[in-house]
């Protein structure tokens, strides 16, 4: 029995010379996949710089020549230049007009003048009368009003050409206003006017008014058999 567990462990150990121990099959080591290809992109074109905005154009051109002064005004100035672009480069500004020429002198109205005043309707219709004494002075008018109920009024106001304008001041506030033409001849003028309602005394009438230089009388005649008199050109006596 022995010598047959002997022969058995012999065919064992014989058969596995033969065919060898069957351990880990680790002759099939996997290679790790290669990574994916990193894809190089194309960077994408510049954009085009913008072009550059035109510069703005220049001002239109020259400013129109200044017109003539007002009659008996200041000289009037030139007109403006034209005007320069909103956008871009800055045009220049046109040039200014011309300085216009001055107006025509003042007419003197320094005198005495016989004055009518004529109001058409309303409370204080009528017709008033009134001894305007003015002076002349450039441009400016100062004076007096005798009115027939002897009233007296103070006068101010301004002659441009043959345009006048006077303010009417009595000692009460009462305030109204002249407004009318010179006759070129110088011995008349006539316009309109109107009551100041928001002064003392003061109503809204309105009226047309007239006014005649006073001129004096001429010297007396000369006597008998003498020359005639300077101031008057009297006839010589026979």
């Amino acid at each position: 029995m022995k010598l047959l567990h002997l022969h058995l462990v012999a065919a064992l150990v014989s058969g596995l010379a033969i065919y060898g121990c069957g351990g880990d099959d680790d002759d099939t080591t996997s290679t790790g996949g290669t990574g994916a290809h990193a894809g190089t992109s194309t960077g994408g074109k510049a954009g085009r710089g913008g072009s550059s905005g035109k510069g703005g154009s220049a001002g239109k051109g020259a400013g129109g020549e200044g017109g003539n002064g007002a009659t008996g005004g200041t000289t009037s100035t030139g007109g403006n230049g034209g005007e320069s672009a909103t956008t871009g480069t800055s045009g220049s500004g046109g040039e200014g007009g011309l300085i216009g020429a001055g107006g025509a002198a003042a007419v003197d109205v320094t005198g005495s003048w016989s004055v009518q005043e004529t109001i058409p309707s309303g409370a204080v219709a009528g017709t008033y009368l009134a001894t305007f004494t003015l002076k002349t002075l450039g441009n400016a008018v100062t004076g007096t009003a005798l009115w027939d109920g002897g009233l007296a009024s103070v006068l101010t106001g301004s002659v441009h050409g043959y345009k006048i304008h006077l303010d009417r001041t009595d000692p009460s506030g009462f305030h109204a206003t002249f407004d009318g033409t010179v006759a070129t001849s110088g011995a008349s003028m006539s316009g309109t006017g109107k009551n100041d309602p928001a002064s003392p005394g003061g109503n809204d009438a309105t009226y047309t008014w007239t006014g005649t230089l006073n001129t004096g009388a001429g010297g007396a005649g000369g006597n008998g058999s003498g020359d005639a008199g300077a101031g008057g050109g009297g006839t010589p006596a026979n």
